[in-house]
């Protein structure tokens, strides 16, 4: 499975943007969900540094939101 087919497209969309020209001073995530890790964070890109609007978890089918 690639990583746009788990819905990973933020690292692809950044790299692309860079690729044009695009000087990336940070990221905003309006939602991140889950306990997984991030696809890239400040050690793999500290040039993209990332703040999130809220953060979720899925509990059984509710919408949990995570300090």
């Amino acid at each position: 499975m690639t990583s746009s087919q788990q819905g990973g497209l933020l690292s692809p969309s950044c790299k692309k943007l860079e690729e044009m020209g695009a000087i990336l001073k940070g990221v905003v995530i309006a939602i991140e969900k889950g306990e997984r890790e991030r696809e890239f964070g400040p050690k793999e890109r500290p040039n993209w540094p990332i703040q999130t609007l809220a953060k979720i978890d899925i509990v059984e089918g509710r919408v949990e939101i995570v300090e």
